[in-house]
C-alpha cells in the first residue's frame, strides 16, 4: 500500500513538472513554416473583373480570352497576400478609393476560401481560420486591387460580413508592388 502511495505522488509531480514546461513552438524559434503549396482557384469563381479609372467603372467577363490572363494573375496575387494591415474600411471609403486611383476588382460568384502566405502561431489558431499547415484562410466575396496612389500595392478585401480587410504581400520589410506591372496592361486597352 505504502509502495502504491510513493509511486502516485512521484506520477503526480513528474505530471505537474511537465505541465509547467512551456509549449514547443509549432516551428522551431528562428524558423519559418515550409511555404504553402500553390493554391489554384479557379477562374469559374469569379463572376466579373471591373476596373476603375478616374473614378470610371468598366465590367469585363472573367473568362473572356484577353482578360483571363489578368484574372488568374490577379489569383495568383491573392494566395500570396502575408501582411494584414490594421486598416479596416467601409463602403464609402473603398468608393473613395476606386474615385481616386486605378484599381481592379475581382467580384466572386460565391464566397471562396483562399489560402493565403501568412502563417499562424498555434496559440492563435482558434480565432483565425487556418488550413492544417498553419496558413490562414480568407474568405472573400470581392478583392480590389489597388495600383496606384498613397495605397498602390494593398489589396482590400470584402468579407461575408460586408467589411473590408486591407492586406498586402510584404517583400524584404517593404510592400511589394511588382504584380502591379503584370497586370496593368488591362487598363490600357
Amino acid at each position: 500500500m505504502r509502495y502504491g502511495m510513493v509511486w502516485g505522488l512521484l506520477t503526480i509531480s513528474v505530471l505537474f513538472l511537465l505541465s509547467c514546461l512551456p509549449a514547443a513552438p509549432a516551428v522551431p524559434e528562428g524558423r519559418t513554416p515550409p511555404p504553402p503549396e500553390k493554391m489554384t482557384i479557379p477562374i469559374e469563381s469569379v463572376e466579373e473583373l471591373r476596373t476603375y479609372r478616374g473614378g470610371e467603372k468598366q465590367v469585363y467577363q472573367p473568362q473572356a480570352e484577353r482578360i483571363a490572363e489578368t484574372t488568374e494573375r490577379l489569383l495568383g496575387v491573392l494566395s500570396k497576400l502575408n501582411l494584414q494591415a490594421t486598416c479596416f474600411f467601409g463602403d464609402e471609403d473603398v468608393a473613395r478609393v476606386r474615385e481616386e486611383g486605378d484599381s481592379l476588382e475581382l467580384v466572386f460568384a460565391q464566397p471562396v476560401d483562399i489560402r493565403i502566405s501568412q502563417w499562424i502561431e498555434e496559440d492563435e489558431r482558434d480565432h483565425i481560420p487556418t488550413d492544417e499547415r498553419g496558413y490562414r484562410v480568407l474568405r472573400v466575396k470581392r478583392a480590389l486591387f489597388v495600383l496606384g496612389g498613397e495605397m498602390a500595392g494593398h489589396v482590400l478585401i470584402r468579407d461575408e460580413e460586408g467589411g473590408w480587410g486591407c492586406w498586402a504581400i510584404e517583400r524584404e520589410g517593404e510592400i511589394d508592388t511588382r504584380w502591379i506591372e503584370a497586370v496593368q496592361g488591362i487598363l490600357e486597352e
